[in-house]
Order: structure tokens, then C-alpha cells, then sequence
């Protein structure tokens, strides 16, 4: 169950504050420990998967979806993602309130208008790269790259090609753990204000040249990461999904 206490070590709140209402100068109060993360172990073991894998010479096939390797998930039901809407009134709250706390009602209504419905915005977000709003692969997959574009300072958009190859790494090395669709409609919510919060701090960046801003992105998610050894710097995002340096 997510509670405010612990919501706050889901959210790039400090970025999404900076987004919608960039103070002079910039304060982060982004969590030192990943334990909470909204992926929990899930982040690590897929970097692992991805470094071994290569290691290995074994490649992702590009644009393929439900393809799963041999030790994985084959089941669609463990990546579907709940469309309760107790559950998304219950996490925007937690993650709107969390925010007013923070950094002020002023800050969190304008995020609030700016975000919506937040499984619309993301679905329209990703929608060009072939990902959904109610599978759990999509949007850990949107979560990967937006965290590895951010941890590196990227801004350009990656091609649909190396998108959908991470989407089938995720999918052929899954080990599904024991949660139920709405579980699954929890975390992802949770991810998708995670991954709205860096993609408008980076969009602002861009927009208004405010380097400064991705820097300070950038190096929150990098430590927030290592807390868990998590090194977005070790991959490189191909046409083959992710791959070590």
C-alpha cells in the first residue's frame, strides 16, 4: 500500500515543482534511499538481464510484443493494469497532496491542471512509440528510457525502433511477482507522474535553454539510482534495447 509517507520516495516531485513553476533557483529534496521505488527490485534486475544478456551475444528483435524468452512470463494477465478509478482518485491525491506539502497548494493545483488525467496523458505521451496505458511492460519500458534519458542528459527523442526493442527485453526476461491487476494500476500511476514530472522538466529545459535544469535532473535520478546500484551511465540505448557500454 503507498501512503504520503512514503509516496514521496516515488516522485520526482522537486522536478515537477521546478516544471510548473521554476523558482530562481532551483531546491531538490529528491529521497536518499531508492527502497520504496515504484519498481522496487524490479530496475536491477532488469539492468543485470540486460548486461548478462549481452554479455552472452544474445540480442532484443526489434517492434515485437509478447514474445517472451523461455524462463519468463508468458501469461498477458501479468501485465495488465487495473482501470479502477478509486485507485487513480486514491494515488492523484496522495501524489497532488504530497506535492502541496512540499512545495505549495499554488504549485500543486497548476501541476494538477497540467497533468489531468494522468493514464490520458501518458497514453497520448507514449502513444507514437506503440506503448499502452494498461500494460505494465509499456510502461516500464517508458520508464527505463525516460530514466536513462534523464540520468544522461539526453533530449533527443530516441527512434520508435529502440523503444519497442527495450518493451521486448522487459517482456522476454519478466518475473512476474505475485500482484494483482490493481497492485499493477497502483505502481504504474505511480510511475506515470514519475515519468509526466521528467519529461515536462526536460521539455522546459529545452525550451526555456535552461541547461541547469537537466544537469540538476540528471544528477538526482543518478544518485537517487546508485542507491540501489543502479548505474544508468553502464547502458547504452540501441536498436537492440539496452546494451553496456
Amino acid at each position: 500500500m503507498i501512503t504520503s509517507r512514503r509516496l514521496s520516495a516515488f516522485l520526482l516531485l522537486p522536478f515537477l515543482a521546478m516544471a510548473v513553476a521554476p523558482p530562481a533557483k532551483a531546491q531538490t529534496t529528491f529521497p536518499n534511499s531508492f527502497n520504496n521505488m515504484v519498481m522496487t527490485g524490479q530496475l536491477i534486475d532488469q539492468q543485470r538481464m540486460f548486461e548478462q544478456r549481452a554479455g552472452q551475444g544474445k540480442t532484443s528483435r526489434m517492434g515485437e510484443r509478447h514474445r517472451p524468452g523461455p524462463q519468463a512470463s508468458s501469461n498477458p494477465a501479468d501485465f495488465q493494469i487495473g482501470s479502477d478509478p478509486a485507485i487513480s482518485s486514491k494515488v492523484r491525491n496522495l501524489v497532488i497532496g504530497q506535492l502541496a506539502k512540499d512545495k505549495g497548494k499554488a504549485v500543486a493545483d497548476q501541476a494538477d491542471r497540467l497533468f489531468g488525467n494522468v493514464r490520458t496523458t501518458f497514453a497520448k505521451m507514449v502513444q507514437p512509440y506503440g506503448l499502452r496505458d494498461d500494460n505494465f511492460a509499456d510502461v516500464m519500458a517508458a520508464y527505463m528510457v525516460v530514466m536513462w534519458m534523464s540520468a544522461n542528459q539526453r533530449t533527443a527523442l530516441p527512434p520508435v525502433a529502440q523503444v519497442q526493442a527495450v518493451r521486448y527485453q522487459i517482456v522476454s526476461t519478466w518475473r512476474s511477482p505475485r500482484e494483482d491487476a490493481a497492485q499493477r494500476q497502483t505502481k504504474a500511476e505511480v510511475a506515470m507522474y514519475q515519468i509526466c514530472s521528467a519529461v515536462v522538466t526536460r521539455e522546459q529545459a529545452v525550451t526555456q535553454n535552461r541547461p541547469e535544469m537537466l544537469a540538476t535532473l540528471a544528477q538526482e535520478v543518478k544518485q537517487s539510482l546508485s542507491q540501489q546500484g543502479i548505474d544508468m551511465s553502464r547502458l547504452t540505448l540501441t536498436a537492440n534495447g539496452f546494451q553496456p557500454r
